[in-house]
Protein backbone atom coordinates (compact mmCIF):
# COMPACT_ATOMS: atom_id res chain seq x y z
CA UNK A 1 0.00 0.00 0.00
CA UNK A 2 2.75 2.02 0.91
CA UNK A 3 4.70 1.34 -2.65
CA UNK A 4 0.94 2.30 -4.40
CA UNK A 5 1.25 5.78 -2.66
CA UNK A 6 4.88 6.67 -3.45
CA UNK A 7 4.11 5.82 -7.59
CA UNK A 8 1.18 7.51 -7.24
CA UNK A 9 2.29 10.66 -6.04
CA UNK A 10 5.35 10.50 -8.36
CA UNK A 11 2.99 10.26 -11.22
CA UNK A 12 1.17 13.53 -10.01
CA UNK A 13 4.66 14.97 -10.00
CA UNK A 14 5.34 14.53 -13.15
CA UNK A 15 2.06 15.10 -14.24
CA UNK A 16 2.03 18.69 -12.16
CA UNK A 17 5.75 20.02 -12.70
CA UNK A 18 5.34 19.07 -16.43
CA UNK A 19 2.07 20.73 -16.62
CA UNK A 20 3.14 23.76 -15.01
CA UNK A 21 6.76 24.01 -17.45
CA UNK A 22 4.87 25.19 -20.36
CA UNK A 23 4.06 28.55 -19.13
CA UNK A 24 7.45 28.63 -17.23
CA UNK A 25 9.02 28.04 -20.53
CA UNK A 26 6.85 30.59 -22.16
CA UNK A 27 8.40 33.17 -19.88
CA UNK A 28 11.86 31.57 -20.22
CA UNK A 29 11.97 32.24 -23.84
CA UNK A 30 10.79 35.86 -23.15
CA UNK A 31 14.17 36.46 -22.38
CA UNK A 32 16.20 33.70 -23.25
CA UNK A 33 17.02 32.32 -27.05
CA UNK A 34 16.15 28.35 -26.68
CA UNK A 35 19.71 27.56 -26.92
CA UNK A 36 20.67 29.91 -24.23
CA UNK A 37 17.72 28.55 -21.88
CA UNK A 38 18.11 24.75 -22.41
CA UNK A 39 21.87 25.02 -21.89
CA UNK A 40 21.40 26.78 -18.60
CA UNK A 41 18.45 24.84 -17.78
CA UNK A 42 20.38 21.58 -17.48
CA UNK A 43 23.66 23.23 -16.44
CA UNK A 44 21.99 24.07 -13.27
CA UNK A 45 20.45 20.73 -12.90
CA UNK A 46 23.62 18.54 -13.45
CA UNK A 47 25.43 20.75 -11.22
CA UNK A 48 23.61 20.71 -8.37
CA UNK A 49 22.76 16.80 -8.61
CA UNK A 50 26.18 16.13 -8.57
CA UNK A 51 27.06 18.49 -5.75
CA UNK A 52 24.19 16.67 -3.71
CA UNK A 53 25.99 13.16 -4.88
CA UNK A 54 29.62 14.48 -3.70
CA UNK A 55 28.69 15.83 -0.43
CA UNK A 56 26.45 12.59 0.04
CA UNK A 57 23.07 13.48 0.07
CA UNK A 58 22.22 11.64 -3.01
CA UNK A 59 22.98 7.85 -2.91
CA UNK A 60 24.98 7.59 -6.67
CA UNK A 61 27.26 4.58 -7.83
CA UNK A 62 28.15 3.83 -10.75
CA UNK A 63 31.52 1.79 -10.43
CA UNK A 64 31.38 -1.29 -12.60
CA UNK A 65 27.68 -0.45 -13.75
CA UNK A 66 26.88 -0.01 -17.33
CA UNK A 67 26.73 3.50 -17.23
CA UNK A 68 27.32 4.41 -21.02
CA UNK A 69 23.92 2.81 -21.75
CA UNK A 70 21.93 5.50 -20.11
CA UNK A 71 24.49 8.00 -21.65
CA UNK A 72 23.33 6.18 -25.04
CA UNK A 73 19.19 6.80 -23.57
CA UNK A 74 20.07 10.41 -22.87
CA UNK A 75 21.38 11.53 -25.96
CA UNK A 76 18.03 10.15 -27.23
CA UNK A 77 15.31 11.40 -24.75
CA UNK A 78 15.96 14.18 -23.36
CA UNK A 79 18.89 15.65 -25.71
CA UNK A 80 17.19 14.74 -29.09
CA UNK A 81 13.88 14.58 -28.38
CA UNK A 82 13.62 18.17 -26.79
CA UNK A 83 15.43 18.88 -29.86
CA UNK A 84 12.84 17.53 -32.37
CA UNK A 85 10.14 18.99 -29.66
CA UNK A 86 11.58 22.23 -30.70
CA UNK A 87 11.79 22.05 -34.12
CA UNK A 88 8.05 20.52 -34.66
CA UNK A 89 6.60 23.09 -32.72
CA UNK A 90 7.91 25.63 -35.19
CA UNK A 91 6.48 24.03 -38.31
CA UNK A 92 2.98 22.89 -36.75
CA UNK A 93 0.63 24.47 -34.39
CA UNK A 94 0.68 23.78 -30.51
CA UNK A 95 -3.40 21.87 -30.98
CA UNK A 96 -1.49 19.41 -33.41
CA UNK A 97 1.28 19.12 -31.31
CA UNK A 98 0.00 18.12 -27.86
CA UNK A 99 -2.52 15.62 -29.97
CA UNK A 100 0.47 14.06 -31.36
CA UNK A 101 2.20 14.21 -28.12
CA UNK A 102 -0.32 12.40 -26.02
CA UNK A 103 0.18 9.66 -28.49
CA UNK A 104 3.20 8.24 -26.40
CA UNK A 105 1.52 6.40 -23.86
CA UNK A 106 0.35 4.21 -26.97
CA UNK A 107 3.59 4.16 -28.46
CA UNK A 108 4.97 2.70 -25.10
CA UNK A 109 2.72 0.14 -24.75
CA UNK A 110 3.10 -1.37 -28.52
CA UNK A 111 6.61 -1.35 -27.57
CA UNK A 112 6.41 -3.15 -24.04
CA UNK A 113 4.23 -5.71 -25.26
CA UNK A 114 7.26 -5.92 -28.14
CA UNK A 115 10.47 -5.97 -26.56
CA UNK A 116 9.21 -6.43 -22.49
CA UNK A 117 6.84 -9.14 -23.22
CA UNK A 118 4.47 -7.47 -21.06
CA UNK A 119 0.41 -8.13 -20.85
CA UNK A 120 -2.26 -5.19 -20.73
CA UNK A 121 -6.09 -6.38 -20.70
CA UNK A 122 -8.69 -4.78 -23.70
CA UNK A 123 -10.22 -2.46 -20.50
CA UNK A 124 -6.19 -1.36 -20.28
CA UNK A 125 -5.80 -0.68 -23.76
CA UNK A 126 -9.27 0.49 -24.14
CA UNK A 127 -8.99 3.06 -20.93
CA UNK A 128 -5.20 4.46 -23.20
CA UNK A 129 -6.79 5.40 -25.71
CA UNK A 130 -9.92 6.59 -23.75
CA UNK A 131 -6.72 9.32 -21.85
CA UNK A 132 -5.63 9.72 -25.67
CA UNK A 133 -9.32 10.70 -26.56
CA UNK A 134 -9.20 13.15 -23.61
CA UNK A 135 -5.92 14.94 -24.87
CA UNK A 136 -7.18 15.78 -28.01
CA UNK A 137 -10.67 16.81 -27.24
CA UNK A 138 -8.90 19.47 -24.87
CA UNK A 139 -6.90 20.28 -27.60
CA UNK A 140 -9.16 20.99 -30.15
CA UNK A 141 -11.67 22.43 -27.72
CA UNK A 142 -9.40 25.35 -26.70
CA UNK A 143 -10.16 29.14 -28.00
CA UNK A 144 -7.28 29.34 -30.12
CA UNK A 145 -7.27 25.29 -31.48
CA UNK A 146 -6.78 25.11 -35.34
CA UNK A 147 -5.16 22.62 -37.77
CA UNK A 148 -2.56 22.98 -40.28
CA UNK A 149 1.23 22.83 -40.43
CA UNK A 150 3.45 20.93 -42.37
CA UNK A 151 4.40 16.90 -42.87
CA UNK A 152 7.66 17.60 -41.77
CA UNK A 153 6.48 19.34 -38.33
CA UNK A 154 3.99 16.61 -37.95
CA UNK A 155 6.72 13.57 -38.92
CA UNK A 156 8.94 15.63 -36.44
CA UNK A 157 6.27 15.33 -33.67
CA UNK A 158 5.60 11.60 -34.30
CA UNK A 159 9.92 10.80 -33.57
CA UNK A 160 9.57 12.59 -30.68
CA UNK A 161 6.32 11.03 -28.98
CA UNK A 162 8.14 7.70 -29.95
CA UNK A 163 11.21 8.71 -28.21
CA UNK A 164 9.24 9.69 -25.07
CA UNK A 165 7.65 5.81 -25.52
CA UNK A 166 11.41 4.15 -25.99
CA UNK A 167 12.05 5.93 -22.70
CA UNK A 168 9.45 5.13 -20.54
CA UNK A 169 10.25 1.67 -21.44
CA UNK A 170 14.60 2.08 -21.78
CA UNK A 171 13.86 3.17 -18.36
CA UNK A 172 12.05 0.57 -17.23
CA UNK A 173 15.14 -2.44 -18.28
CA UNK A 174 17.82 0.00 -16.67
CA UNK A 175 16.39 -0.18 -13.50
CA UNK A 176 17.47 -3.68 -12.90
CA UNK A 177 20.88 -1.49 -12.76
CA UNK A 178 20.52 1.81 -11.68
CA UNK A 179 18.26 3.98 -9.38
CA UNK A 180 15.90 6.35 -10.26
CA UNK A 181 18.35 9.13 -8.94
CA UNK A 182 21.34 7.47 -10.78
CA UNK A 183 19.89 7.30 -14.26
CA UNK A 184 18.38 11.16 -13.55
CA UNK A 185 22.00 12.43 -12.91
CA UNK A 186 23.57 10.63 -15.72
CA UNK A 187 20.01 11.90 -18.11
CA UNK A 188 21.13 15.79 -16.84
CA UNK A 189 24.93 16.18 -17.23
CA UNK A 190 24.63 14.06 -20.68
CA UNK A 191 22.15 16.76 -21.91
CA UNK A 192 23.98 19.78 -20.02
CA UNK A 193 27.23 18.66 -21.96
CA UNK A 194 25.08 18.64 -25.22
CA UNK A 195 23.09 21.65 -25.17
CA UNK A 196 25.84 23.66 -23.93
CA UNK A 197 28.01 22.80 -27.01
CA UNK A 198 25.33 23.73 -28.64
CA UNK A 199 25.12 26.98 -27.30
CA UNK A 200 28.50 27.77 -27.72
CA UNK A 201 28.47 27.08 -31.40
CA UNK A 202 25.09 28.62 -31.92
CA UNK A 203 26.05 31.90 -29.95
CA UNK A 204 29.37 32.59 -30.57
CA UNK A 205 30.29 36.27 -30.00
CA UNK A 206 26.55 36.97 -28.06
CA UNK A 207 27.49 34.08 -25.60
CA UNK A 208 27.84 36.04 -22.95
CA UNK A 209 24.73 38.48 -23.34
CA UNK A 210 22.37 35.30 -24.13
CA UNK A 211 23.55 33.31 -21.66
CA UNK A 212 24.48 35.32 -18.34
CA UNK A 213 22.57 38.60 -18.96
CA UNK A 214 19.23 37.54 -18.83
CA UNK A 215 20.25 36.34 -15.22
CA UNK A 216 20.11 39.56 -13.85
CA UNK A 217 16.42 39.84 -13.65
CA UNK A 218 13.89 37.90 -11.72
CA UNK A 219 12.33 37.40 -15.12
CA UNK A 220 14.91 35.47 -16.47
CA UNK A 221 16.46 33.92 -12.85
CA UNK A 222 12.79 32.26 -11.39
CA UNK A 223 11.94 29.96 -14.73
CA UNK A 224 15.72 28.88 -15.40
CA UNK A 225 15.41 27.74 -11.50
CA UNK A 226 12.16 26.17 -11.95
CA UNK A 227 13.23 24.48 -15.77
CA UNK A 228 16.15 23.49 -13.94
CA UNK A 229 15.05 21.98 -10.25
CA UNK A 230 11.60 21.28 -10.76
CA UNK A 231 11.68 19.80 -14.31
CA UNK A 232 15.09 18.98 -15.20
CA UNK A 233 15.77 17.49 -11.74
CA UNK A 234 12.00 16.81 -9.94
CA UNK A 235 10.00 15.58 -12.62
CA UNK A 236 12.55 13.93 -14.62
CA UNK A 237 13.61 11.65 -11.23
CA UNK A 238 9.39 10.95 -10.81
CA UNK A 239 9.26 9.55 -14.26
CA UNK A 240 12.18 7.62 -14.06
CA UNK A 241 10.46 6.49 -10.74
CA UNK A 242 7.33 5.88 -11.92
CA UNK A 243 9.04 3.87 -15.25
CA UNK A 244 10.84 1.71 -12.86
CA UNK A 245 8.64 0.78 -10.34
CA UNK A 246 5.18 0.54 -12.56
CA UNK A 247 4.64 -1.93 -15.74
CA UNK A 248 4.86 0.25 -18.93
CA UNK A 249 0.93 0.66 -19.77
CA UNK A 250 0.61 2.06 -16.52
CA UNK A 251 3.67 4.28 -16.12
CA UNK A 252 3.16 5.83 -19.52
CA UNK A 253 -0.31 6.93 -18.78
CA UNK A 254 0.63 9.51 -16.28
CA UNK A 255 2.04 11.14 -18.42
CA UNK A 256 -1.28 12.44 -20.39
CA UNK A 257 -2.05 13.70 -16.88
CA UNK A 258 0.26 16.91 -17.61
CA UNK A 259 -2.47 18.23 -19.88
CA UNK A 260 -4.88 18.59 -17.24
CA UNK A 261 -2.47 20.43 -15.10
CA UNK A 262 -1.35 22.36 -18.04
CA UNK A 263 -5.14 23.20 -18.71
CA UNK A 264 -6.11 24.23 -14.85
CA UNK A 265 -3.02 25.88 -14.74
CA UNK A 266 -3.95 28.14 -18.16
CA UNK A 267 -7.20 28.82 -16.06
CA UNK A 268 -6.11 29.36 -12.65
CA UNK A 269 -3.10 31.55 -13.66
CA UNK A 270 -3.56 32.31 -16.95
CA UNK A 271 -7.02 33.64 -17.02
CA UNK A 272 -8.41 31.12 -20.04
CA UNK A 273 -11.97 29.86 -19.86
CA UNK A 274 -12.93 26.31 -19.42
CA UNK A 275 -15.13 25.18 -21.83
CA UNK A 276 -17.57 21.83 -21.90
CA UNK A 277 -15.25 19.99 -24.12
CA UNK A 278 -12.33 20.61 -22.35
CA UNK A 279 -14.15 19.81 -18.71
CA UNK A 280 -15.26 16.23 -20.52
CA UNK A 281 -11.69 15.91 -21.79
CA UNK A 282 -10.17 16.30 -18.23
CA UNK A 283 -12.84 13.81 -17.02
CA UNK A 284 -11.95 11.13 -19.95
CA UNK A 285 -7.95 11.55 -18.54
CA UNK A 286 -9.02 11.23 -15.21
CA UNK A 287 -10.92 7.86 -15.88
CA UNK A 288 -8.33 6.35 -18.38
CA UNK A 289 -5.65 6.86 -15.83
CA UNK A 290 -7.89 5.04 -13.08
CA UNK A 291 -8.98 2.45 -15.69
CA UNK A 292 -5.20 1.65 -16.20
CA UNK A 293 -4.29 1.19 -12.64
CA UNK A 294 -7.43 -0.52 -11.28
CA UNK A 295 -7.71 -3.56 -14.08
CA UNK A 296 -4.73 -5.15 -14.22
CA UNK A 297 -3.99 -8.79 -15.32
CA UNK A 298 -4.35 -11.28 -12.69
CA UNK A 299 -1.10 -11.34 -11.01
CA UNK A 300 0.46 -8.52 -12.06
CA UNK A 301 2.93 -7.47 -9.46
CA UNK A 302 2.55 -3.76 -8.85
CA UNK A 303 6.49 -3.64 -8.11
CA UNK A 304 8.66 -3.99 -10.82
CA UNK A 305 11.67 -4.07 -9.29
CA UNK A 306 12.89 -5.22 -5.68
CA UNK A 307 16.54 -3.99 -5.91
CA UNK A 308 19.36 -3.99 -3.38
CA UNK A 309 20.16 -0.51 -2.29
CA UNK A 310 18.37 0.75 -5.12
CA UNK A 311 18.24 4.15 -3.12
CA UNK A 312 14.71 4.38 -4.46
CA UNK A 313 12.58 3.87 -1.36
Amino acid sequence: MMQNMRNYMAGAGVAFLFGISFLVVKQALNVFSQPAMLACRFTLSAAVLWILAGIGILSVHLKGKPWKRVVLLSLFYPVLSFALEAKGVSLVTSSQAGIIMSLSPVFAVILGTIFLKERSTLLQAFMVLLSVIGVVLITVSAAEAEMGGSVKGVLTMLCCACLVAVQTVTVHHLSDEFSSIEITCIMNVTAAVCFDAYAVFSLRERIWDELFVPFGSSEGLLPIVYLGLGCSVGAFFCLNYINSHLDVVRAAVFINLSTIVSVLAGVLIGGDRLNAGQTAGILMILIGVWGVNAFQPSGQKTLICHRNDRGDQ
